[in-house]
């Protein structure tokens, strides 16, 4: 048997013992992502022959080297230098170079690309003969008993699964969370330590945080069968993952490297969070009902963390969806007499960066509008009733002051009426004439109801009425009196 490391015989051979061990992940019932081999050359160097020989030279020829002629006295400085030859040739400069072990009937020889873990000499006399130990780290061994995908020698994968305090969303017509009553953040984190990896020429190919990153990479992504079918939690097969995130540490000098990922595990697009307040003023016959909520959206990706819906997309269309079940969450909460469905106040607020829309709707229980289309209306009536109708006569003199005199008469009786209306803004540039022009038709009906004649009055006469519109603000008032007789 021949020994060579980097074309440089070992003479004479030394022995040879090859030990494999599995790497796992997680312990011995782990899965198997590697092997390794521990190899060790038990050998002799002898002063007067072999190679290295006694300067520290090494034999590349074929053959053996002739003996040397050592004198005695010498051969302790000839170990010496044999044992410095080889510290060298094993050293870190030539890590990863051929190491070959050659059977003498010329079959394929076994070779590796090792890793030096030690070289010893033990103690002794050192004079003719000095013991030697190498010891080699080998991931791989030529020709291939087996092959693994990665060249790692650890590796970790944990998954976690974490209920959020905030319901997804809420129904409160059935007072129940929908479908669940929280969404959930699920963790993925992915270490691994690599390895060098060498060509079949001994060249270094990768470096071991390198190979530790792919093994990273392959594994990488949501497990949806870790979601439903934990058996703890047990998800519906509709939730999936939303707001993807990543994060990435690369130790080189350690060779490993490992991704955190996380997850929102819901079954919509969005988070919504809403509180509904009933607020009563002894000053007005009506609460109001405040619903204040916002919209988180949530961030959709491939699986090559591209986008595919952003957080504001996906927080516009939950809103849309949800604008119908706004009144009804108010009508619900209060519970009383039924609110009016046009909003006394609404603010919207939208924030495209962040991907969140802020909302704000106040709703009463005042009547429906009497004016067709107005926003809101105040329709107010006054009545002033004949008085008794009295002369006063000044008299020179009397201290009591005038002089009081029934007329038997009364005076006449008036009704007044004033509307103040807000209606949508009615402005066109191209018909200004028309824009201007007051609109009678939305509040005609009302005034004639209103005349005291349907109250019973023989007689009416209105004074001139008093009207006020504003096409770009929609503001319209009006006003008129009335002075009747009745029978």
């Amino acid at each position: 048997m021949t020994v060579i490391f980097d074309d440089k015989k070992l003479i004479p051979g030394p022995t040879v013992s090859i030990s494999k061990s599995y790497n796992r992940i997680g312990g011995d019932e782990g899965e198997i992502i590697s092997s390794s081999y521990e190899v060790t050359l038990n050998g002799t160097l002898v002063a007067f022959k072999g190679s290295p020989n006694s300067s520290g030279v090494f034999w590349d020829q074929s053959g053996y080297p002739p003996d040397e002629s050592v004198n005695p006295d010498s051969r302790l400085g000839a170990i010496t230098r044999k044992q410095r030859a080889l510290r060298t040739l094993f050293s870190a400069a030539n890590e990863g170079k051929t190491l070959e072990i050659q059977s003498a009937d010329g079959s394929q020889p076994l070779k590796m690309y090792p890793k030096i873990i030690n070289i010893s000499f033990p103690e002794g006399l050192w004079h003719t003969l000095c013991p030697y130990t190498i010891t080699f780290s080998v991931d791989k061994i030529y020709p291939l008993e087996e092959s693994f995908t990665y060249n790692i020698i650890s590796a970790s994968e944990t998954w976690a699964l974490e209920p959020q305090d905030t319901p997804e969303n809420f129904n409160i017509e059935t007072n129940n969370a929908l479908q669940t009553s929280s969404y959930y953040r699920l963790t993925h984190s992915l270490s691994a330590q690599g390895r060098r990896s060498f060509d079949d020429l001994g060249n270094l190919v990768q470096q071991p945080w390198q190979a530790a990153k792919e093994w990273v990479i392959s594994r990488l992504g949501v497990n949806q069968t870790i979601i439903n079918s934990s058996g703890v939690n047990n998800l519906p097969a509709y939730y999936t993952g939303k707001d993807h995130f990543r994060t990435e540490n690369t130790d080189i000098l350690n060779g490993s490297h490992a991704v955190n990922e996380t997850w929102l595990l819901t079954s919509g697009i969005a988070i919504e969070d809403f509180t509904v307040s009933i607020n009563n003023d002894i000053n007005t016959p009506f609460a109001t009902i405040d619903v204040n909520g916002s919209v988180r959206g949530l961030e959709i990706k491939d699986s090559d963390m591209q986008l595919i819906t952003s957080r504001y997309e996906n927080a516009s269309s939950y809103y849309d969806s949800i604008l119908p079940s706004i009144f009804p969450r108010a009508q619900t909460i209060y519970g009383g007499q039924p609110l009016n469905a046009l909003p006394v106040n609404t603010n919207i607020g939208r924030n495209p960066a962040n991907g969140t829309i802020n909302y704000s709707y106040q709703y009463n229980a005042r009547p429906s509008g009497l004016i067709t289309g107005a926003l809101s209306e105040n329709i107010n009536v006054s009545y002033t009733d004949g008085g008794e109708s009295f002369a006063s006569v000044f008299a020179i003199g009397r201290a009591r002051g005038p002089v009081l005199q029934e007329l038997s008469t009364k005076e006449a009786k008036t009704k007044s009426l004033s509307i103040d209306a807000v209606l949508p803004s009615n402005l066109n540039p191209n018909n200004l004439i028309g824009s201007f022009s007051f609109p009678e038709a939305t509040i005609s009906d009302i005034v004639s109801q209103l005349n005291p004649v349907n109250e019973g009055a023989v007689k009416s006469f209105a004074s001139p009425a008093n009207k006020n519109w504003s096409p770009i603000t929609g503001q319209l008032s009006y006003s008129v009196t009335w002075t009747y007789e009745v029978e």
